[in-house]
């Protein structure tokens, strides 16, 4: 069965404030190489909660290149969000590839929330901040708090902040079967914390700096 989608995202917001996504399942979007389930940019006070997102390249994405009032306080929590079975093909047949995707990418302004949600066969797990030169920007991925997530079968990275990530809280995650748990790639301004988390059954290391 081949299932051609027609679609890029599921669900765009773009400058918009006050939404709440609850309670879909999306799944097969992507006619490009940035395919995700829920995509906000410059947008604020977003909650994206109990939703099963697979099967695309990028489940939940948020980004921000807007003003000081945008991109703020967005909550993710309590979505199951897979890629089957990306970790099941050999790392180098998907790194640099358009399955090389990651269940949640959170470059926001301030105060983004992370939390209780399941992550499964994917490539990475969860995002925070922005690499190359835009990393610089200490705004972004400002004062954050991930916590309480269950991430298993992930082909890279468990956890991956990177760049500046300025009170970038981690705590209480779960992570088995994995290349490395947490990964420091590298942090340009932190800091950046990783407390009481378990990481089991890693293929590479725990962390990698």
């Amino acid at each position: 069965t081949w299932q051609v989608p027609r679609f890029n995202h599921a669900f765009d917001i773009n400058g918009r404030d006050w939404i709440w996504i609850e309670g879909f399942e999306m799944r097969y979007y992507g006619t490009h190489t940035d395919g995700c389930g829920v995509c906000a940019l410059n947008a604020s006070h977003v909650v994206i909660r109990k939703n099963k997102i697979h099967n695309m390249q990028l489940g939940v994405y948020i980004n921000w290149n807007g003003t000081e009032t945008q991109g703020n306080d967005t909550r993710v929590e309590f979505n199951e969000i897979s890629d089957p079975l990306v970790n099941a093909w050999p790392w180098d047949a998907v790194k640099s590839s358009s399955m090389e995707g990651t269940g949640i990418v959170v470059r926001g302004h301030i105060g983004a929330i992370v939390r209780n949600n399941d992550i499964h066969n994917f490539f990475n797990g969860i995002y925070t901040g922005i690499s190359g030169t835009a990393g610089e920007n200490p705004a972004i991925a400002f004062d954050e708090d991930v916590y309480n997530n269950h991430i298993r079968d992930i082909s890279d990275d468990g956890l991956e902040p990177e760049g500046a990530c300025v009170n970038v809280r981690f705590r209480n995650n779960t992570i088995d079967r994995m290349l490395a748990g947490v990964s420091l790639a590298p942090i340009t301004s932190g800091p950046v914390w990783v407390l009481r988390t378990t990481l089991t059954n890693f293929t590479s290391k725990a962390f990698k700096w």
